[in-house]
């Protein structure tokens, strides 16, 4: 028997997943190779602790005599240099910058005693051109939102949930009806937008989802700036994989926080989707899993 929501209940738990993603490129020309989507699903009352947690932490490394009341964090911090010079605060820029390893083993710390589950889609892009990039790069992100969209179904389904929503990090370019086609055609049909895929789930709509997915900003939400860490901490870890080169940052947070990937340890792929599939690019596909599992598993 489905469960209804109501409005007698003081405490309805509804899960989110926010997603946000991160490229990689080990090519001259720096066109990505590959995209990594990372999702975080969390219930509205451990929201509410992750996001005191990570206020706390950012009280510690906030100068005393700071009054700036949100203080962004992201993987690749150089990115945030900018925001913080138009808001005056280079200085604490420079604490953030020099600090950043000291802030993000204490956000690791404190993620693994929140209840939340983390997923993961990562997808090989195709173009070898700039101009064909162009072209192809929005369908490579819808389908990887798309891979994560199932798995988010799944998950409610699977553990007898009602009431979810989806928050998705302002799309680069403002190109958001790439999500919203995809969220459409999952709500209202259970199947991708453009490769006839059927959401194992069924229809999003049958699960209690919202009837419209959200937008949010990376440098005004905390949990993004969450969800954009640990999307940037995994790509450094198949790149270096690729590359040989040092991911160690990397592979210590996501290694901190392995046990919150849903289906860690024992069933991966219900937390991981990778595409191409093996039996279309086996080179890819088991690249991927071999630095998964001896990164971060082993």
């Amino acid at each position: 028997m489905k469960k209804e929501p109501s409005l007698s209940n003081n405490n309805p738990v509804k899960t989110s997943l926010y997603l946000d993603y991160s490229e990689w490129a080990i090519n001259k020309s720096n066109i990505p190779d590959g995209i990594v989507f990372a999702g975080i699903i969390i219930d509205n009352l451990s929201l509410v602790n992750l996001f005191n947690e990570i206020s706390r932490i950012k009280e510690q490394i906030r100068s005393p005599f700071n009054n700036m009341p949100n203080l962004p964090l992201k993987w690749c911090f150089g990115d945030l240099k900018r925001y913080y010079e138009e808001n005056n605060q280079t200085n604490l820029y420079n604490i953030l910058h020099k600090k950043r390893i000291s802030w993000l083993t204490q956000i690791s710390d404190i993620l693994q005693n929140i209840p939340f589950k983390f997923i993961i889609s990562i997808i090989k892009c195709h173009a070898k051109h700039k101009d064909a990039l162009k072209k192809t790069k929005d369908k490579v992100i819808q389908f990887a939102f798309s891979n994560c969209l199932m798995k988010f179904g799944l998950y409610i389904k699977q553990n007898n949930l009602y009431l979810a929503e989806v928050v998705v990090d302002w799309p680069q370019r403002g190109n958001k009806e790439i999500y919203e086609e995809e969220y459409r055609t999952g709500f209202y049909y259970g199947k991708s937008a453009n490769y006839g895929v059927r959401y194992k789930c069924g229809p999003l709509k049958d699960l209690g989802f919202s009837d419209s997915l959200f937008f949010s900003s990376t440098n005004e939400c905390s949990v993004l700036q969450i969800t954009d860490i640990i999307a940037g901490a995994f790509k450094d870890i198949l790149k270096g994989g690729l590359s040989s080169k040092d991911a160690r940052i990397g592979n210590e947070f996501i290694r901190n926080i392995k046990s919150k990937l849903h289906g860690a340890p024992n069933n991966l792929n219900y937390g991981i989707a990778i595409a191409p599939p093996k039996k279309e690019d086996p080179a890819f596909y088991n690249s991927m899993w071999y630095i998964i599992k001896n990164r971060i598993f082993n």
